[in-house]
């Protein structure tokens, strides 16, 4: 029997069926790309495909024309993830054309400013540094720097204040026990 199957929007076939079995197995035909034949009425993914080894019985229907339905897309709803993957590589690249490297989001620095540091600093940093990926990813360039900068400012006011604080408690902490000290030596 002879298969027809889609792959990156385009028709191709006729293929026997040890073909497409092969190249199934190789990793050539996804499991989701679409397949058609003679006794079938419509495109349909290689899974659900009847007629296949390990898929159900071909479905007793009249035997259509012995040419192909015209390749439309998508079948009955169904989108295939190629076609989602080429349409997210699609708004990727274009985030991506002007060349520009994605801005620093500085979220480990955060996370650890937010544990050792100076917490009610930190939660700003790492609610900016969350959004530079997205706001890259989604083409607004100027959006993820403006968010990286943010990031980084709450960051830095964060490690400083973080420090400041932490070198005042010690101070007191030997202050405190300095007077410990003093107050219990007899003269």
């Amino acid at each position: 029997m002879e298969w027809y199957y889609a792959k990156n929007g385009q028709q191709l076939g006729p293929v026997s069926q040890e073909s497409l079995l092969g190249m199934y197995q190789r990793g050539e035909i996804k499991g989701s790309d679409l397949v058609w034949n003679e006794t079938m009425s419509d495109w349909m993914p290689v899974n659900a495909a009847p007629g296949l080894p390990g898929m159900p019985p071909p479905m007793t229907s009249p035997a259509p024309a012995h040419t192909p339905p015209p390749y439309s897309g998508p079948v009955g709803g169904y989108t295939p993830p190629a076609a989602n993957a080429a349409a997210f590589s699609t708004v990727l690249s274009s985030s991506m054309s002007s060349g520009q490297p994605m801005p620093p989001n500085y979220l480990w620095q955060s996370i650890v400013c937010l544990v050792i540091c100076c917490w009610p600093f930190a939660i700003p940093a790492i609610v900016f540094a969350t959004k530079v990926r997205p706001a890259y990813e989604a083409g607004d360039y100027a959006g993820a720097l403006e968010a990286s900068g943010k990031a980084k400012t709450w960051f830095l006011v964060s490690l400083i204040v973080g420090f400041i604080v932490n070198i005042l408690v010690t101070i007191f902490y030997i202050a405190v026990g300095m007077a410990e000290v003093a107050g219990s030596i007899p003269q």
